[in-house]
């Protein structure tokens, strides 16, 4: 007897708590569907405020983008060689001025060796 209590009473509670979570899940289904519906509003207001361009257009201004991005590197890979020829025309520079030092040296000595 106790034992057909503790099963119905058991099955009233699975049964309480289904329809807990039913009202629940219904609630959270509402919801969501609200919410969706209010976005889908709020986007078609956005589009009718704010246009949108068309796929060509963004389509060729990625185009011209990538193409601009391409003579942009080729820039930097210029002005890197640039930069680096810089830098050894003024090692050259500095050896030149060391070798004419050396130069005038040599002939100061001369010079001073005749007399």
């Amino acid at each position: 007897m106790k034992e057909k209590q503790l099963r119905r009473h058991l099955d009233k509670c699975v049964d309480d708590m289904q329809i807990h979570v039913d009202l629940m899940s219904a609630r959270a289904i509402s919801k969501f569907t609200a919410d969706t519906n209010a976005n889908y509003e709020w986007l078609n207001q956005i589009k009718q405020r704010h246009s949108t361009r068309h796929k060509e257009e963004l389509r060729n201004y990625f185009l011209l983008k990538a193409e601009y991005e391409k003579k942009v590197e080729v820039l930097d890979s210029k002005v890197t060689y640039l930069e680096q020829l810089a830098e050894e025309l003024c090692e050259f520079q500095n050896e030149l001025a060391v070798k004419v030092q050396r130069v005038k040296r040599a002939a100061k000595v001369a010079d001073d060796e005749e007399c």
